[in-house]
């Protein structure tokens, strides 16, 4: 939506600021808090070579640099000796995001980047800042407990029946006519496999992206018990209507994110 030019709690005009966890806006104030370092600032957005990327790990490796600012770009395969201090910012922001590993990339991506201090003979911190440090996720990260992170995820996913204890098949429509994918949806959802031992069905509901590239965007979910064959399920349910020209569908076999 359009940003309103008053603000409709304390009605006055023009008093945004936009904000965020944005890498500049990080780089601008650690140069500000420490106007002597010096600051290497790190991203795909921002790096653009690989000689350029080679050239910064090249002069952080020989201590020519006091801070670095990046992004996962830095997590996997550098080894700096003088590393010793890590900050994490927003360090649970992917809880909620929609992907079912969220849990799973965040234990792996945090433990990956905590590992980067202290890998010589200096110690190592890290600094994770977080909303919910009781979280058990962030509990298994604080104390190295992989063990212990995988027994309560899977705990977690057999409870609520998601993968590996099931199979996911989602169905993705899209169309540049809302009234008509909303009119299809609401006919696909007329013969939805309902009440099928072993299958549970959800759904439509607007895609986390529900408007992309002019298209209008609505989601089905299946879960399936594994020894049912899903694809037969999501045949059998596509063969009873007619798919209108205007209307794209996509079957992504458990996927990865619900995006």
């Amino acid at each position: 939506m359009r940003l309103p030019k008053i603000c409709p709690k304390c009605e006055k005009e023009d008093t945004w600021a936009l904000v965020g966890p944005g890498i500049e806006r990080i780089e601008e104030e650690v140069k500000n808090r420490f106007p002597e370092a010096k600051v290497e600032t790190i991203s795909s957005d921002i790096i653009t070579s690989q000689t350029r990327l080679n050239e910064i790990i090249r002069k952080i490796s020989s201590s020519e640099v006091d801070i670095i600012i990046g992004t996962q770009i830095l997590v996997k395969g550098h080894h700096f000796p003088n590393l010793t201090l890590v900050g994490v910012v927003d360090g649970d922001m992917s809880f909620s995001s929609s992907d079912l590993r969220a849990n799973e990339n965040t234990f792996q991506l945090l433990t990956q980047v905590s590992g980067r201090a202290g890998r010589d003979v200096k110690k190592g911190n890290v600094l994770i800042q977080t909303y919910n440090p009781d979280n058990p996720v962030m509990q298994a990260i604080k104390n190295n407990d992989r063990d212990s992170f995988v027994s309560q995820e899977l705990k977690d996913r057999q409870s609520a029946l998601m993968p590996p204890f099931a199979k996911l098949g989602a169905l993705i429509l899209s169309s540049k006519n809302k009234l008509a994918l909303e009119n299809f949806c609401y006919l696909l959802k007329q013969k939805m496999p309902i009440g099928v031992d072993g299958v549970q069905s959800y759904g439509p509901i607007d895609s986390p992206l529900s408007y992309l590239k002019n298209n209008y965007r609505k989601r089905f979910l299946l879960v399936v018990d594994k020894k049912i064959h899903i694809q037969d399920v999501i045949k059998k349910w596509l063969s009873m209507v007619e798919i209108p020209s205007n209307i794209k569908l996509k079957v992504d076999i458990d996927p990865y994110n619900f995006m």
